[in-house]
């Protein structure tokens, strides 16, 4: 329901969680940063790493959080020039393909400290892969009050930003145990749902982010199973995000949503 996923904006995070499936896995088109076994122990730490994101840009990358270094422990370290590191508890080591990545669950956590640097009004991109363990409602990246990258448990990417909720509905839903890369755009006008690297859902931008959100931001607050390649630009990276999926050819059109940007419609 959406309402369920909606009320984590407002309400904070309570979800019951699922068991972790298995699933494949495609690869980001990052270097590899050497193999992280799966069930990785965290208290184990490798010699730190250069501090480096995949899809760099100084200027508009604010967060990157690619877990190549495998520090997972008492935080994951950010690649953007923020150094917004995240603190966390309980993330598990996995891979993506050869890719680092992250197993979490109801007993994890991963938590952004309050700051300006993710009080973004404008263009906005937020991304990441994930490998859900099953159907379920819940956050991938949630700014308090501002924004939001979540999936709903009828397994759409679902958009909360500028004064509009966005899903993806004329995508193929995304299914438990496999990779997927999910993304929320805004630009000038109008807020886009990507399930792997194409768009065919959007939705008018009513209003500016907010910046009223005094929580800081949390990565995968209440989802069960695997994440990677989080990351939050201050511009609309558009049909750059074919490429961040692994793919050449992508699709990007439009079926307008007319949403009232309010809480509790169904899905």
């Amino acid at each position: 329901m959406r309402l369920l996923v909606a009320t984590l904006l407002v309400a904070g995070c309570g979800f019951e969680h699922g068991q972790l499936g298995a699933g494949g896995g495609d690869d980001d088109p990052k270097p590899d940063a050497g193999q992280i076994g799966p069930g990785g122990d965290a208290s184990v730490q490798p010699t730190p790493k250069p501090r480096t994101c995949a899809f760099p840009d100084p200027t508009n990358l604010k967060l990157c959080l690619e877990f190549d270094d495998g520090i997972l422990s008492p935080a994951v370290r950010d690649g953007s020039a923020g150094l917004l590191d995240a603190t966390a508890s309980g993330v598990k080591a996995t891979m993506r393909g050869s890719s680092p990545a992250v197993t979490v669950d109801s007993s994890s956590s991963m938590d952004i400290a309050e700051s300006p640097k993710l009080d973004i009004t404008g263009a906005i991109t937020i991304e990441a892969w994930i490998r859900p363990a099953s159907n379920q409602n819940a956050a991938v990246v949630l700014n308090d009050s501002q924004y939001m990258l979540a999936i709903t448990q009828s397994q759409h990417v679902a958009c909360s930003m500028g004064g509009n909720w966005v899903y993806s509905d004329r995508s193929t839903a995304l299914a438990p145990g496999v990779w997927h890369h999910i993304a929320c755009t805004v630009d000038g006008s109008q807020v886009r749902a990507y399930v792997d690297g194409s768009t065919h859902d959007c939705g008018p931008k009513y209003a500016n982010l907010g910046t009223n959100g005094t929580q800081g931001t949390t990565i995968a607050p209440n989802f069960t199973g695997d994440v990677d390649g989080v990351r939050i630009y201050s511009r609309d990276l558009g049909n750059e995000l074919c490429a961040h999926a692994g793919l050449t050819e992508c699709q990007r059109d439009c079926q307008s949503q007319t949403n009232d940007g309010g809480f509790g419609f169904g899905h």
